[in-house]
């Protein structure tokens, strides 16, 4: 960019992080920071290192007028991606506030804007997480405007509708994908999706300053977590929150588990979590597992697009195929679909269930379906400031928490619901806890 670029865009960033829309953390952490700044799935919590240059520039900018020299085009804040969605955000921005002047609208400091946010407060809104995922995607193709009168529902068919049409492809998730015959019996692998930041490097991990009362502890100012042994529960209080819990493993051999008919119709009919009998995915992630990295007719579902039908009769629609096998009761043309299609979905099915029985698949109590061969039932997951993941952590006697093997969260299947998709790398290094 020039320079009269990057001073607009940071400027811009300034006033959308204290407008009402734009002052969720949520939305921050996700679209506006860059991939480098290793932003973690989570509420509240971004790495220091990445606010501080933002503040830094910011208050540069409010001071000066200008960007300080030794600012190169490598060094600005904003990634592509956020660059992009710095227009459609403008236009939201003022069409909640519609001033006459737009510099007569009030807003908070950067830094008042960023103490005023807690683990403790929610940070994003369904519609604002749907467009989130949408700002993650690379291609300039795919492009949409945030309507928050529109029922979360809607938002999903809208943001599907504009993936399938600007990719020409079912790319929406890439929770599951093949890697090649590595071997026999592994022919699946995880890898990270296309779209998603890469949030494992060790430079995006960092200590933070911890409250008044634990700082005059004799290490100082900070508290370094250890890779093993215990970590105290009102420490982890002030540094994170805890988000979720594992319930129960996934047995493999249990077909009700693998039963996505069963999984559909309880979505669709809107069955709460406490009236079913085991914790099942939403239609939302059982339709990102099947579509996922186009296991699909893209004719069909365009079609299906095209008349504004919902989102769960889509996925109600596909799984009856594949599981009838195109009969006729589900209404479907037969014609529609190709034989290689169902070829596909039976091998994403399979994966499903290879993870499941090689990786120790589990549910939790909010539905989400989390990966790790160490996981146990009982097992806490927290969001911690400065690591790059959530981390799963074991209860233990007096308020205290076990750190050994519990820490390494492989990864969440959840794409619609209150989590991220975050597959852990293959060879993935246990998380430092700071």
């Amino acid at each position: 960019m020039h320079r009269d670029d990057e001073q607009l865009a940071l400027r811009q960033l300034y006033k959308y992080l204290g407008s009402s829309w734009f002052s969720r953390a949520w939305a921050f952490q996700e679209v506006v920071l860059p991939l480098r700044s290793g932003i973690l799935i989570g509420i509240s919590a971004i790495p220091l290192e990445g606010l501080y240059w933002i503040c830094g520039m910011i208050d540069w900018i409010e001071r000066e007028g200008v960007l300080p020299p030794p600012v190169g085009p490598d060094d600005i804040t904003l990634s592509s991606r956020g660059r992009r969605i710095v227009p459609i955000m403008q236009r939201t921005w003022k069409s909640l506030h519609l001033p006459e002047d737009p510099q007569s609208v009030p807003y908070h400091s950067i830094t008042q804007l960023l103490s005023s946010i807690s683990p403790n407060m929610q940070t994003s809104v369904p519609q604002d997480r749907i467009y989130a995922f949408l700002g993650l995607n690379l291609d300039p193709r795919i492009v949409i405007e945030p309507n928050y009168r529109d029922s979360e529902l809607e938002v999903q068919v809208c943001t599907a509708k504009a993936i399938v049409q600007g990719s020409n492809r079912l790319d929406i998730f890439e929770c599951l994908c093949r890697a090649g015959d590595r071997d026999q019996d592994w022919p699946f692998s995880r890898r990270r999706p296309t779209w998603a930041p890469e949030f494992t490097r060790e430079e995006h991990l960092s200590s933070f300053s911890i409250s008044e009362a634990l700082s005059r502890q004799p290490q100082g100012g900070s508290n370094m977590y250890p890779r093993i042994g215990k970590c105290d529960s009102k420490t982890l209080t002030v540094h994170g929150r805890r988000i979720d819990r594992i319930r129960s493993r996934i047995d493999p051999m249990e077909r009700t588990y693998f039963d996505f008919s069963h999984y559909v119709t309880s979505a669709v009919q809107g069955c709460e979590p406490s009236q079913r009998q085991v914790p099942r995915p939403t239609a939302q992630t059982v339709l990102a597992a099947i579509l996922a990295q186009g296991h699909c007719d893209n004719g069909l579902v365009a079609r299906c697009f095209s008349k504004t039908e919902l989102l769960g009769g889509i996925l109600m629609s596909v799984v009856r195929l594949y599981l009838d096998r195109i009969e006729t009761k589900s209404g479907v043309n037969k014609e529609v679909v190709t034989f290689q299609c169902w070829e596909e979905l039976q091998e994403v099915i399979s994966s499903l269930y290879h993870v499941a029985y090689k990786h120790y698949l589990s549910v939790t109590d909010e539905g989400r379906m989390a990966l790790g061969c160490t996981l146990e039932p009982g097992d806490e997951i927290w969001v911690l400031h400065g690591c790059t993941k959530p981390v799963a952590l074991r209860p233990a006697n007096e308020g205290t928490y076990c750190v050994q093997e519990t820490c390494f969260l492989e990864g969440w299947m959840d794409p619609w619901g209150a989590g991220m998709v975050d597959w852990g790398e293959e060879d993935g290094v246990e998380l430092k806890l700071v």
